[in-house]
């Protein structure tokens, strides 16, 4: 005699486990993402254009203050001389335009304008067309024009017009053919007019 065995559901559970193995379908092999479904390969371009490098200036020394098409050097005019407020300079100079922001004792002879700025220390000769003195100035002076803004001690000799500004100070030997002064202005030492040429009498009428 026989007794019957019990259903299914009371097998040990390691064997439940191990059926299910069997009868579940195998697992596709991992890709390098970690899914179960490999990776589609990429698909290289049709036409591959290498990026642009960007465009490099090269500094040169030497290069940065050479004229351009136009004559100009660095922006300005190229035949204008600045003296940096470092520099100090001595000898004789031929130019359009000086510009004194440092310290020079120079002889300038034939120049439009001479331009001593703030802070700028010019000695010496000068026989220019304009003159604009910011600084201090000592020296003789022959111009046309002279606009005085800072400190002049010498002889200056301004065939047109002398000015004097709010804080000029001008003393030594001067000469003008009409001057102005600010409030605040000052000149000292021995001054004098130039003549001015008579304007011609007007021709008489038949």
């Amino acid at each position: 005699m026989f007794r019957k065995g019990k259903s299914g559901a009371d097998k040990p559970a390691a064997n439940a486990d191990a059926d299910d193995a069997l009868s579940a379908p195998p697992l596709k092999p991992f890709s390098r993402t970690g899914s179960h479904v490999p990776g589609k390969p990429s698909r290289p371009a049709a036409n591959p254009t290498p990026p642009s490098a960007p465009a490099r200036s090269l500094d040169i020394p030497g290069l940065s203050g050479r004229r351009g098409e136009n004559g100009q050097r660095g922006g300005g005019p190229a035949d204008c001389l600045t003296v940096g407020r470092d520099i100090r300079l001595s000898g004789e100079v031929q130019c359009d335009r000086l510009v004194i922001d440092g310290q020079a004792d120079l002889r300038v002879d034939g120049a439009r304008l001479l331009e001593v700025s703030e802070g700028g220390r010019f000695s010496g000769t000068a026989r220019v067309r304009e003159a604009d003195i910011r600084g201090r100035f000592s020296g003789t002076a022959r111009v046309r024009e002279a606009d005085i803004r800072g400190q002049f001690d010498g002889e200056l000799e301004a065939t047109e017009t002398l000015i004097v500004r709010e804080h000029g100070r001008v003393s030594g030997k001067i000469r003008y053919g009409r001057i102005v002064i600010e409030s605040g202005g000052e000149i000292r030492g021995e001054t004098d007019t130039i003549a001015q040429p008579a304007a011609p009498a007007p021709a008489d009428e038949d």
